[in-house]
């Protein structure tokens, strides 16, 4: 905290306020501050001061202290208050701790003041630096949501691009197989030129043996010659890179008889030392007997489609590199805090150390739990990232998938003492796939039941068998519910249910996304039947092992 620190002194007794000053100054505390005794003029000094800190007297002639803490609750939330008086008594102090106050010093022991206002700032500056944190955690989140529905935009304009570009050589097929049948022995030179010269591609025709006999004006447009001019012909235009390659296609398309298509880099004379990406298709034209007579072929010009592929591939790496490499640097950290924490249950749970206050116990199990939330969300996102890189791999085995249901369901039980989860089996079988997958899939269901449930509510889990072989794992619960309009978009990727009630529920919108992708790479399915405000019951199929 800088040497601007503002208090907010709560007193009705100028004389004790002063003592309060002085010990703040004793200590070599640089601040200024305000004395008020009254609720108004508390009020105004909230909004007028500022203050970083409240010391506040227990008892006041005209309010007292748990008055002053509700006002500074609704105007400064976040603003440290601290009691200093010397009449509240231990229990009413401990008390008033528990309801938010931050701390509380005795008038008798001053010298205590100034390391509770250093600690209570200290707190402060923590807890404003991980609102900052998750505020940016937040935006960059937002940031990847958009340049993903940027790139879905991206990605249906590369679409239609690609079935313009995919009718018109449906035209040109439709053309040669038009002139297959009709001979072009029969058709006229000129009115091929002339239909050649409407279209916006580059076309030419060549000889049975592959001499090139005739371009069309937009060959001379682009490339700037005139007719009889160059007697090179494409290796004039071609990027040096595209020779040979363009060469060897060439041949062997005349040696087979086989049409080809290649994309390559033509100089632009509009640009010098610039090159435009083309698709260049070459087919033969044969007679009723299936002999060559000639060969025509176009150029498309495609630069600009290209161009917004390679953004939108560079676009959709950087994304998942980023994702990657946030949950690969998140990972370490909170595994070595989940592995302290654990040590620390062991410890109080070996050696029964009753010292310690079960409030301690209470808060080393919430962490954990909170932990191996986070941790799930991390192991999601790099499982994303790696269906994204075709990387997911399984490791298929034979296990029981009634034992795998009812251990997944004793350990969620384990850490979700607030929820019942009840396990009916009425089918036991084997199943051969990834175990850890599948126990994936099962935690993620469960957990989403329990999140979307009312404390207290029960959870249950049934395993049934199936028609065809196979095997049902139902997840009911009495929730929230979805509207059956959504129960198809919620297993695709980032989606998330609208409405003011889901969203304070947290998640990435990935969960059953990957729940999804793992079912089916099992050869199952997975499916919702629920209606809003009625809760929900997910159940996934999955077939059974010889």
């Amino acid at each position: 905290m800088s040497a601007d620190l503002k208090i907010l002194i709560v007193e009705d007794i100028l004389t004790d306020a002063d003592l309060i000053q002085r010990e703040l100054k004793k200590s070599g505390l640089s601040f200024t501050s305000e004395i008020v005794h009254t609720a108004g003029s508390f009020e105004a000094a909230l909004e007028r001061f500022v203050p970083n800190i409240i010391l506040c007297d227990y008892s006041l002639p005209s309010f007292d202290a748990v008055s002053a803490f509700k006002i500074k609750q609704a105007l400064a939330p976040d603003t440290p208050f601290i009691i200093v008086s010397g009449i509240i008594g231990e229990q009413n102090a401990v008390d008033l701790i528990k309801s938010g106050v931050t701390d509380y010093a005795s008038k008798e022991r001053l010298v205590t003041l100034v390391p509770k206002i250093n600690r209570a700032l200290t707190d402060w500056e923590e807890r404003a630096e991980k609102r900052i944190m998750a505020e940016k955690l937040s935006i960059q989140t937002e940031a990847l949501i958009i340049a993903n529905k940027e790139l879905v935009v991206q990605n249906e304009e590369n679409k239609k691009r690609a079935a313009e570009l995919s009718i018109a050589y449906e035209k040109l097929q439709k053309a040669g197989e038009e002139l297959k049948k009709q001979e072009v022995v029969l058709i006229s030179e000129s009115n091929l030129r002339q239909l050649a010269d409407l279209m916006p591609q580059m076309v030419w025709t060549a000889k049975q043996d592959g001499m090139i006999d005739y371009y069309n004006k937009q060959w001379f447009e682009y490339t700037g010659f005139e007719e009889g001019q160059n007697e090179e012909g494409w290796l004039s235009v071609l990027h040096q890179d595209d020779v040979e390659p363009w060469r060897k296609t060439f041949n062997d398309s005349i040696k087979t008889g086989n049409p080809f298509q290649v994309e390559s880099r033509f100089k632009d004379r509009k640009k010098p030392l610039t090159h435009r990406w083309f698709l260049c298709r070459w087919l033969p034209v044969k007679d009723s007997v299936g002999n060559i007579t000639r060969w025509i072929g176009t150029c498309t010009d495609i630069n600009d489609a290209k161009g917004k592929q390679e953004e939108l591939q560079q676009t959709e790496k950087r994304r998942a590199d980023f994702i990657k490499m946030v949950s690969h640097e998140l990972k370490t950290p909170v595994t070595s805090i989940k592995g302290y924490v654990e040590l620390l249950m062991m410890i109080l749970e070996e050696h029964k150390i009753e010292s310690f206050r079960p409030e301690i116990k209470n808060s080393l199990f919430r962490i954990n739990h909170q932990v191996s939330r986070l941790t799930r969300l991390i192991t999601e996102m790099l499982d994303l990232s790696r269906i994204e890189t075709g990387k997911l791999e399984l490791k298929n085995e034979l296990f029981s998938l009634t034992q795998l249901v009812n251990d997944a369901v004793e350990d969620i039980s384990f850490t979700n003492p607030n929820h019942t989860v009840k396990l009916y089996s009425e089918f036991s079988c084997n199943i051969y796939g990834d175990r850890g997958r599948i126990e994936q899939v099962i935690i993620n269901l469960v957990t989403n039941a329990i999140k979307y449930s009312a404390q207290g509510d029960s959870i249950d889990v049934y395993i049934t068998k199936a028609k065809d072989n196979c095997v049902d794992v139902s997840v009911k619960d009495n929730g929230i519910g979805i509207d059956k309009h959504e129960h198809q978009k919620i297993f695709e990727r980032f989606y998330r249910v609208d409405g003011k009630v889901e969203e304070t529920y947290g998640g990435f919108g990935i969960g059953l996304f990957l729940a999804n992708e793992i079912i089916e790479r099992h050869n199952g399915s997975i499916n919702i039947d629920s209606e809003k405000g009625k809760g929900a019951v997910f159940t996934f199929t999955l077939p059974v092992a010889s």
